[in-house]
């Protein structure tokens, strides 16, 4: 019963991306919840961000400032994690914090049409690694989900323009 609820919540957040009227507050969001997925279809499974993103007739995809903000945070606290030694890492803090800001990315969506399904191409997985990382059965298990968000934070990067995010 409970991973049903997790599912619901994690839908209402997905399909609310940047309403308004979404009852839902990145700050409320217990931050180390983890929410169980589906199974993915034959489809979803073989298709990676690089297969589903592309640019803008030639150009990067215009992002609003918060969703920068949430990826470059990311990248910044997977890079603080490192550089902390190995005795001193906390996975679960970390995981937290990642879920946190992809919380706030949501909270804060403002994208619309094509821009806003180009970040869902690369928002997904990355909330999948997430996730994998919280339920991860060892620290190599919890590792190999980290560096594969960092790969899709740097997949956004490469495909998105990074507005001045605000100080």
């Amino acid at each position: 019963m409970k991973s049903i609820l997790k599912l619901v919540v994690f839908s209402l957040l997905i399909s609310s991306c940047g309403d308004p009227g979404s009852a839902t507050d990145a700050k409320e969001a217990p931050a180390a919840e983890s929410v169980e997925e589906t199974a993915p279809t034959k489809t979803e499974s073989t298709k990676q961000p690089d297969d589903l993103l592309q640019f803008n007739d030639g150009q990067k995809w215009l992002a609003n400032p918060e969703t920068s903000e949430g990826m470059l945070m990311m990248q910044v606290i997977i890079k603080g994690f490192y550089e902390t030694h190995e005795d001193n890492r906390n996975y679960a803090e970390l995981t937290g914090e990642l879920q946190y800001q992809c919380n706030y990315i949501i909270k804060n969506c403002t994208m619309k049409g094509e821009a806003h399904e180009q970040l869902h191409a690369v928002l997904h997985p990355i909330l999948e690694n997430v996730t994998a990382a919280q339920n991860a059965a060892s620290y190599e298990d919890a590792d190999a989900s980290i560096k594969k968000i960092d790969e899709l934070i740097a997949q956004y990067l490469r495909y998105f323009d990074v507005e001045e995010v605000p100080a």
